[in-house]
């Protein structure tokens, strides 16, 4: 690429986002009054700053507080959005028990 003499750039007209981080859920989605979001079937009762994403079924979620809650394939995480960035320790449990291997 160095030395090439036939090479174009083209600047985007677009905001760049770490789509690869739970966090982006709640920068994507528009929150309620409560700050709460919502994606796919969902119902945040009494609850607070919760991000409740589901591609499969319905969730539901009742006096519950700044949670991560993720319903995928058959795989359920609840999390404190304190600790999403330490979401790797978990996904290496679970590698480690070969039994829960199929879920990832």
């Amino acid at each position: 690429m160095e030395k090439t003499e036939r090479i174009r750039m083209i600047v985007p007209e677009f905001q760049w986002d770490d789509i690869g981080a739970w966090s982006s859920l709640d920068r994507l989605h528009a929150a309620d009054v409560q700050g709460n979001r919502s994606i796919g079937e969902t119902l945040l009762l009494e609850s607070e700053g919760t991000t409740c994403f589901s591609d499969a079924g319905l969730v539901c979620a009742f006096g519950v507080k700044d949670l991560l809650i993720v319903q995928h394939e058959g795989v359920t995480l609840v999390a404190d959005k304190a600790h999403t960035a330490r979401l790797k320790e978990l996904v290496k449990k679970v590698q480690a028990n070969s039994k829960w291997k199929n879920y990832l």
